[in-house]
């Protein structure tokens, strides 16, 4: 296939090539597989399998270069750093709001763990992997190779962020704080690494910390953890109904992790300009 030379029409045309057979292959699997809850985590395990298969596929078939960015070597050990920094944000932000009174564990509660562990794991696997193959190995790529880097970076951030506007409690606020904590976050450790694994991990782990783990509600949606807790406080410490994702030292702790990751980028010298390239 000849490809478009400019990069805007690169983009559209993955997004069409990609998220088609994403949305019809997870639509297969939902009718193939029994629907019984027990048979969930195969189906998201299926899902990541194809939504992987069908991003090499075109790169390989249509970009016509190896998926770099999907390299194994070292995948676990990105994706398990990522994880780990994620959840001890969380941890911190958990842990301010326990020292001011604002966040009252309950207990455990060993059934609503086993949902966290066998539902909501993968399904935030699922979740983490699809948004960081669309919207940084397709959009913050692309949107790269037309503009330069910063212009992407402030570009796919904001987009992820207006993605979630339609969320449950959702405002224009938590949409905006939301593309400058993560979206930010997420695209530097791709700017660092050049691969898919470390921003897969920090949004997986990110999740599953709030929702599987400190029940925290998660961009509005209710949390299904381990961990059982009262949350209240003012909405700026809180985040409100909408989580930890519309909270300012939320936002403050991810813009400091951002910042870190984007300076060992610019040392690296992984920060380009418009229209150029990495060094092979």
């Amino acid at each position: 296939m000849s490809l478009p030379r400019h990069p805007l029409l690169r983009l559209l045309l993955a997004l069409v090539l990609i998220g088609a057979p994403f949305a019809l292959g997870a639509k297969l699997i939902q009718l193939v597989l029994p629907a019984d809850p027990d048979w969930r985590v195969v189906g998201n395990l299926l899902r990541g399998g194809w939504m992987l298969c069908v991003y090499a596929g075109y790169v390989h078939w249509v970009e016509r270069r190896p998926a770099l960015e999907l390299g194994l070597r070292g995948a676990g050990r990105e994706f398990a750093a990522g994880a780990g920094l994620a959840t001890l944000l969380i941890a911190v932000y958990v842990g301010l709001l326990a020292v001011t009174g604002h966040y009252r564990l309950q207990g455990l509660d060993a059934a609503q763990g086993w949902v966290a562990l066998s539902s909501v794991l993968p399904a935030m696997l699922v979740v983490a992997l699809a948004e960081e193959l669309l919207l940084r190995g397709l959009l913050f790529r692309l949107l790269e190779q037309a503009w330069g880097s910063w212009a992407a970076l402030a570009a796919s951030s904001l987009i992820f962020g207006l993605l979630h506007q339609f969320n449950p409690n959702a405002s224009l606020y938590t949409s905006l704080a939301l593309g400058l904590e993560l979206g930010v976050m997420f695209a530097a450790a791709y700017m660092l690494t050049r691969r898919l694994w470390l921003c897969t991990g920090l949004h997986f782990g990110w999740n599953f910390a709030q929702a599987g783990v400190f029940d925290v509600p998660m961009s509005g949606f209710e949390a299904k953890a381990w961990f059982q807790a009262e949350i209240d406080g003012p909405t700026w410490l809180s985040g409100g109904a909408f989580g930890a994702e519309g909270a300012v030292p939320s936002v403050l702790l991810c813009l400091g992790l951002s910042v870190g990751l984007l300076w060992r980028a610019r040392v690296a010298g992984r920060i380009l300009r418009r229209g150029e390239t990495l060094p092979d």
